[in-house]
Protein backbone atom coordinates (compact mmCIF):
# COMPACT_ATOMS: atom_id res chain seq x y z
CA UNK A 1 0.00 0.00 0.00
CA UNK A 2 2.76 2.39 0.94
CA UNK A 3 4.70 1.74 -2.29
CA UNK A 4 1.54 2.28 -4.35
CA UNK A 5 1.04 5.65 -2.65
CA UNK A 6 4.66 6.60 -3.33
CA UNK A 7 4.25 5.59 -6.98
CA UNK A 8 1.10 7.67 -7.26
CA UNK A 9 2.85 10.71 -5.75
CA UNK A 10 5.80 10.22 -8.06
CA UNK A 11 3.54 10.03 -11.13
CA UNK A 12 1.69 13.17 -10.02
CA UNK A 13 5.01 15.00 -9.71
CA UNK A 14 5.99 13.94 -13.21
CA UNK A 15 2.61 14.99 -14.58
CA UNK A 16 2.84 18.38 -12.82
CA UNK A 17 6.39 18.90 -14.17
CA UNK A 18 5.28 18.08 -17.72
CA UNK A 19 2.36 20.51 -17.50
CA UNK A 20 4.60 23.26 -16.13
CA UNK A 21 7.12 22.66 -18.92
CA UNK A 22 4.40 22.82 -21.56
CA UNK A 23 3.16 26.12 -20.15
CA UNK A 24 6.67 27.61 -20.21
CA UNK A 25 7.11 26.66 -23.86
CA UNK A 26 3.80 28.23 -24.83
CA UNK A 27 4.39 31.46 -22.91
CA UNK A 28 5.96 33.06 -25.97
CA UNK A 29 4.85 31.01 -28.96
CA UNK A 30 6.89 31.61 -32.06
CA UNK A 31 9.05 34.38 -30.63
CA UNK A 32 12.66 34.62 -31.63
CA UNK A 33 15.46 35.24 -29.19
CA UNK A 34 17.58 38.35 -29.63
CA UNK A 35 20.45 36.09 -30.71
CA UNK A 36 18.30 34.35 -33.34
CA UNK A 37 17.24 37.73 -34.73
CA UNK A 38 20.92 38.45 -35.38
CA UNK A 39 21.21 35.36 -37.57
CA UNK A 40 20.12 36.23 -41.14
CA UNK A 41 19.43 32.65 -42.21
CA UNK A 42 17.36 31.97 -39.09
CA UNK A 43 15.32 35.12 -39.76
CA UNK A 44 14.70 34.11 -43.38
CA UNK A 45 13.61 30.61 -42.34
CA UNK A 46 11.39 32.00 -39.57
CA UNK A 47 9.70 34.45 -41.93
CA UNK A 48 9.10 31.76 -44.54
CA UNK A 49 7.58 29.42 -41.96
CA UNK A 50 5.61 31.85 -39.79
CA UNK A 51 5.62 35.23 -41.50
CA UNK A 52 2.03 35.22 -42.67
CA UNK A 53 0.60 33.66 -39.50
CA UNK A 54 1.80 36.33 -37.07
CA UNK A 55 -0.26 38.89 -35.21
CA UNK A 56 1.67 42.09 -35.93
CA UNK A 57 -0.29 44.16 -33.42
CA UNK A 58 2.06 43.55 -30.51
CA UNK A 59 5.20 43.88 -32.65
CA UNK A 60 3.86 47.13 -34.12
CA UNK A 61 3.08 48.50 -30.69
CA UNK A 62 6.63 47.86 -29.48
CA UNK A 63 8.05 49.30 -32.71
CA UNK A 64 6.13 52.52 -32.10
CA UNK A 65 7.45 52.65 -28.53
CA UNK A 66 10.96 52.29 -29.96
CA UNK A 67 10.35 55.10 -32.46
CA UNK A 68 9.04 57.39 -29.72
CA UNK A 69 12.07 56.73 -27.56
CA UNK A 70 14.36 57.22 -30.56
CA UNK A 71 12.92 60.69 -31.06
CA UNK A 72 13.71 61.45 -27.41
CA UNK A 73 17.22 60.04 -27.93
CA UNK A 74 16.57 57.58 -25.10
CA UNK A 75 18.64 54.82 -26.67
CA UNK A 76 18.24 52.25 -23.93
CA UNK A 77 14.44 52.38 -24.08
CA UNK A 78 14.51 52.54 -27.89
CA UNK A 79 16.69 49.42 -27.97
CA UNK A 80 14.22 47.67 -25.69
CA UNK A 81 11.22 48.67 -27.82
CA UNK A 82 12.82 47.63 -31.11
CA UNK A 83 14.11 44.43 -29.51
CA UNK A 84 10.66 43.47 -28.27
CA UNK A 85 9.28 44.21 -31.73
CA UNK A 86 11.87 42.16 -33.62
CA UNK A 87 11.51 39.05 -31.46
CA UNK A 88 7.78 39.04 -32.15
CA UNK A 89 8.13 39.79 -35.84
CA UNK A 90 11.60 40.32 -37.37
CA UNK A 91 10.65 43.04 -39.83
CA UNK A 92 13.52 44.66 -41.73
CA UNK A 93 12.71 47.99 -40.12
CA UNK A 94 12.71 46.63 -36.54
CA UNK A 95 16.01 44.82 -37.12
CA UNK A 96 17.73 47.87 -38.62
CA UNK A 97 16.37 50.21 -35.95
CA UNK A 98 17.47 47.79 -33.23
CA UNK A 99 21.02 47.72 -34.64
CA UNK A 100 21.23 51.51 -34.67
CA UNK A 101 19.62 52.11 -31.27
CA UNK A 102 21.76 49.48 -29.58
CA UNK A 103 24.92 50.87 -31.16
CA UNK A 104 24.02 54.41 -30.10
CA UNK A 105 23.33 53.18 -26.56
CA UNK A 106 26.62 51.30 -26.45
CA UNK A 107 28.47 54.27 -27.95
CA UNK A 108 27.23 56.51 -25.14
CA UNK A 109 28.23 53.90 -22.57
CA UNK A 110 31.68 53.36 -24.10
CA UNK A 111 32.25 57.10 -24.26
CA UNK A 112 31.30 57.52 -20.63
CA UNK A 113 33.50 54.71 -19.35
CA UNK A 114 36.21 55.25 -21.99
CA UNK A 115 36.08 51.66 -23.21
CA UNK A 116 35.82 52.11 -27.00
CA UNK A 117 39.04 50.29 -27.79
CA UNK A 118 38.25 47.03 -26.03
CA UNK A 119 34.59 46.95 -27.13
CA UNK A 120 34.29 48.55 -30.55
CA UNK A 121 34.97 45.49 -32.73
CA UNK A 122 32.52 43.18 -30.91
CA UNK A 123 29.92 45.97 -30.74
CA UNK A 124 30.23 46.71 -34.45
CA UNK A 125 30.22 43.01 -35.41
CA UNK A 126 27.04 42.52 -33.39
CA UNK A 127 25.36 45.46 -35.12
CA UNK A 128 26.45 44.07 -38.49
CA UNK A 129 24.60 40.82 -37.73
CA UNK A 130 21.32 42.72 -37.26
CA UNK A 131 21.88 44.79 -40.40
CA UNK A 132 22.46 41.60 -42.37
CA UNK A 133 19.29 40.14 -40.84
CA UNK A 134 17.38 43.29 -41.84
CA UNK A 135 18.55 42.95 -45.44
CA UNK A 136 17.75 39.22 -45.44
CA UNK A 137 14.27 39.91 -44.03
CA UNK A 138 13.72 42.54 -46.71
CA UNK A 139 14.72 40.04 -49.39
CA UNK A 140 11.81 37.90 -48.18
CA UNK A 141 9.28 40.63 -47.40
CA UNK A 142 10.24 43.55 -49.64
CA UNK A 143 8.82 46.07 -47.16
CA UNK A 144 11.79 48.33 -46.52
CA UNK A 145 11.62 51.77 -48.13
CA UNK A 146 14.40 52.30 -50.69
CA UNK A 147 16.17 54.96 -48.61
CA UNK A 148 16.24 52.66 -45.57
CA UNK A 149 17.41 49.71 -47.66
CA UNK A 150 20.18 51.83 -49.20
CA UNK A 151 21.28 52.94 -45.72
CA UNK A 152 21.26 49.34 -44.47
CA UNK A 153 23.25 48.23 -47.51
CA UNK A 154 25.75 51.04 -46.93
CA UNK A 155 26.17 49.89 -43.32
CA UNK A 156 26.48 46.26 -44.43
CA UNK A 157 29.34 47.30 -46.71
CA UNK A 158 31.20 49.78 -44.50
CA UNK A 159 31.12 47.93 -41.18
CA UNK A 160 33.07 44.86 -42.35
CA UNK A 161 35.64 47.12 -44.00
CA UNK A 162 36.09 49.04 -40.74
CA UNK A 163 36.18 45.86 -38.65
CA UNK A 164 38.89 44.44 -40.89
CA UNK A 165 41.05 47.54 -41.37
CA UNK A 166 40.22 49.73 -38.37
CA UNK A 167 39.69 52.67 -40.72
CA UNK A 168 36.60 54.23 -42.14
CA UNK A 169 36.45 54.23 -45.90
CA UNK A 170 33.81 56.86 -46.53
CA UNK A 171 30.39 57.47 -45.09
CA UNK A 172 29.19 54.91 -42.56
CA UNK A 173 26.05 55.85 -40.62
CA UNK A 174 26.48 53.21 -37.91
CA UNK A 175 30.09 54.22 -37.24
CA UNK A 176 28.82 57.77 -36.77
CA UNK A 177 26.01 56.51 -34.53
CA UNK A 178 28.49 54.59 -32.39
CA UNK A 179 30.75 57.61 -32.10
CA UNK A 180 33.75 56.08 -33.81
CA UNK A 181 33.97 58.84 -36.41
CA UNK A 182 34.04 61.83 -34.03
Amino acid sequence: MRSALMLLLWLNCILWFECASAQDKSAAPGFLTVEQAGNPQFVVDWLKQRGTAVDWTEAGRFFEVGMGEKQKRNWSAATKGFGESMIRYPSPQALAEYAEAELRMLGETRSRDKSYEQNKLPDLANALNYIRSALAADAVLGTMPKADRDKAQLNANCLPAYIQSGRSQGICPLLEAYGTMR
